[in-house]
């Protein structure tokens, strides 16, 4: 499900708070070769401004990006954040496919706070009835147009042609549901939101964002043990949410917040368990934040469940000497690998 059309050759391009991730991969009679990757860091808030100057300081990023990787086309697969995106999950009756999508024109018009012309939306069947009497579970993505006009922009305005438009979540679900028939959590941690993603069978069932991430982590030890951001940030990656090390201050500092993504989960999880009837079997943390250390130890002892951290090159073929980059930094690449095989088989 996206919001544009498919082409044969692109690279997935994942514009984040605080870095830009470029991955091109190609199809084998395996799996999926590496082609090229590279990332670049970028100010915060400079991808989310409007200004005419940061848009074009954003596009001549990319620009650089791509130069620097040698990418070998000019298509782009890139992603929307779910905070600029309405994700709606509605039941409907079983009806003729033709009446179904006029249902879903209708309910769009209907649940949306904006005039569907000032929208660009997308639905997919996600839950099949077993018998006359179930409904159709269906879910609607919709994007503002200005939203889809302004990524539109700084792709072209970087010299490229944008094929590909989703959500964070739908390229989350391609890279990380990789378990056929179990229904997974994905929970992504980025530098300033968290989306929480179940998904089976790469489709998105059920979508959450949460307004703060790995940066509310760093602040908060800033403040608490009266550290620069940059320290901060580096006890963070070293310490992580142990208790052993350093008195476990560091865990003490970011308790609170972890707290409100566990209930955030929790109230994800109610959710899906009411909405569908069914349990999440297995959790997965990623983006940068997922690198702590022992968060995964964490989520597993809070939930009781089998928590893994994300590892979205698993299935992607690449060259032995970038092994230890791609392994140490894993987790960063969930999104921009899922972008990146979209079409690739």
């Amino acid at each position: 499900m996206g919001l544009f059309s498919r082409s044969d050759e692109f690279f997935g391009l994942d514009i984040g708070s605080t870095t830009l991730k470029l991955v091109q991969l190609k199809a084998s009679s395996g799996k999926p070769l590496l082609v090229t990757y590279g990332t670049a860091s970028i100010p915060i808030g400079l991808s989310q401004s409007d200004s005419d100057i940061d848009i074009r300081r954003l596009s001549e990023v990319i620009r650089q990006l791509v130069k620097g990787t040698r990418a070998t086309t000019k298509n782009v697969s890139t992603a929307l954040p779910e905070n600029q995106v309405f994700t709606l999950v509605l039941p409907f009756p079983q009806m003729s496919p033709a009446d179904l999508k006029k249902a879903v024109q209708w309910q769009v018009q209907q649940n949306l706070p904006m005039n569907i012309e000032d929208v660009r939306y997308d639905w997919q069947v996600i839950s099949v009835p077993k018998n006359a009497n179930e409904q159709v579970q269906v879910m609607i993505t919709a994007a503002p147009i200005e939203r889809v006009r302004r990524i539109n922009r700084i792709i072209a305005e970087a010299g490229l042609n944008l094929v590909g438009l989703e959500t964070t979540n739908i390229a989350l679900s391609r890279s990380l549901a990789t378990f056929p028939g179990a229904k997974i959590l994905i929970v992504d941690i980025g530098a300033m939101s968290t989306e929480l993603a179940i998904v089976e069978n790469h489709i998105v069932l059920h979508s959450r964002s949460i307004s703060f991430g790995g940066e509310a982590f760093t602040r908060a030890i800033s403040n608490t043990l009266g550290l620069d951001l940059a320290q901060a940030d580096q006890f963070k990656c070293k310490f992580g949410v142990t208790l052993e090390k350093l008195e476990g201050r560091v865990y003490k500092a970011i308790k609170p917040i972890l707290a409100t993504i566990v209930d955030e989960i929790i109230k994800s999880m109610q959710f899906f368990e009411n909405q569908f009837g069914s349990r999440v079997d297995l959790f997965i943390i990623s983006g940068g934040s997922a690198k702590m250390p022992e968060i995964g130890t964490f989520f597993a002892k809070t939930f009781n469940m089998d928590v893994q951290i994300a590892n979205p090159w698993k299935n992607i073929a690449y060259p032995v000497s970038v092994q230890e980059d791609i392994i140490n930094n894993a987790p960063d690449y969930s999104t921009v690998i899922g972008l990146a095989l979209r079409e690739v088989k």
